[in-house]
């Protein structure tokens, strides 16, 4: 499945300016300006409009600043 998201305000893991993301499956494809389907993709289309975006975060509860030597 292809998924174009635009206009996300991306951390890669620096914050990169307003961006198009375009996944194949569950991987990156690509990441630049005006993005678009190819024509023969079938896939949805998200507009963030700025919101931020920030790929690689698969467990929520992990702690990013814990002090270490959590089980």
């Amino acid at each position: 499945m292809w998924t174009l998201i635009k206009n996300a305000k991306i951390f890669a893991p620096e914050l990169l300016q307003e961006r198009d993301l375009l996944l194949v499956g569950n991987r990156i494809a690509a990441l630049g300006d005006d993005l678009s389907l190819p024509p023969y993709a079938n896939g949805e289309i998200y507009d963030l409009n700025g919101h931020y975006l920030v790929p690689g975060f698969i467990d929520a509860h992990v702690h990013i600043c814990g002090g270490g030597g959590e089980a």
